[in-house]
């Protein structure tokens, strides 16, 4: 509640302090989601290295376009306990 006057207050005294309230958490959320990439691709260039160390083994009923796609490389940029 105290919180809820607070905003309120802050509101009435400075009407635009809203939408830098906004703008920052966008700015916040983009960072977040730049940093997550920057590690994911980092996880990816490891990821490669290993994977060009040991071939990946064709399944019998696997087409060449679904073995490619196995066997390439993947990072995710949203999970975070593969970090």
């Amino acid at each position: 509640r105290a919180q809820v006057q607070a905003l309120k207050g802050e509101i009435d005294a400075d009407p635009a302090s809203g939408n830098r309230r906004r703008r920052a958490a966008r700015e916040r959320a983009a960072e977040d989601r730049q940093k997550r990439l920057a590690q994911a691709l980092e996880q990816l260039a490891q990821v490669e290295k290993q994977k060009n160390k040991k071939a990946v083994a064709r399944k019998d009923n696997e087409t060449e376009e679904q073995h490619k796609k196995r066997s390439e490389p993947r990072a995710s940029s949203t999970d975070e306990r593969r970090g």
